[in-house]
């Protein structure tokens, strides 16, 4: 009865929670040319759009039972044209979120840098969705295998206890020692890769 309390408990916290992910995705639209393009950004890494450099600090997603929303909080930089053998100067033109619900509520427009001033806005943003990648497979691997290591040696000790202190019949012990070697494997799977 603990053990179901405990692991719905946990289940609903990991539920509860709103996703983090590794990479947004989000739709750039050139509004001279009225071309859009999905462009996908991992985050913490800055990405050249053009002129402008986009740097995604996070990305959110709603959990299921709430209303579908992706929250994007991404800095953007410009780097205006510069004279031969020099670097442009990065100036900062927007910080915030975007939200995939409401495009019109981030300030996100590309502003063209020119000696003589700012131009009208030339780039609209659109947070689209957030995604997790498992790239690291080797990492993903290592996970499973000292997931399922530490599985049997738990459930190991545990069956041991039971056989010695408990009347549980060994067919229980069984699946218990199945539940913890998925769970486990599961758990280190997910955590071997997100490195």
């Amino acid at each position: 009865m603990i053990r179901t309390l405990a692991a719905a408990t946990l289940l609903f916290a990991a539920i509860a929670t709103p996703a983090l992910a590794d990479h947004a995705v989000i739709r750039g639209l050139d509004k001279r040319t009225g071309h859009a393009q999905d462009y996908s950004l991992t985050i913490g890494r800055a990405a050249r759009i053009g002129s402008l450099e986009v740097v995604a600090r996070a990305c959110q997603k709603a959990a299921p039972e709430e209303q579908p929303e992706v929250r994007i909080y991404v800095e953007v930089f410009d780097h205006p044209p510069a004279r031969a053998g020099e670097e442009s100067a990065r100036a900062e033109i927007f910080h915030g979120w975007l939200f995939a619900s409401s495009p019109g509520l981030n300030g996100l427009a590309g502003m063209a840098r020119m000696p003589f001033g700012v131009l009208p806005p030339i780039l609209a943003a659109i947070g689209l969705s957030c995604a997790v990648k498992w790239r690291n497979k080797a990492g993903w691997m290592a996970g499973v295998s000292t997931g399922v290591m530490m599985a049997i040696c738990f459930g190991v000790g545990i069956s041991l206890y039971s056989f010695v202190y408990g009347p549980n019949t060994p067919t229980f012990v069984g699946v218990d020692l199945a539940h913890f070697v998925v769970a486990y494997g599961a758990a280190g799977a997910i955590l071997g890769a997100w490195k």
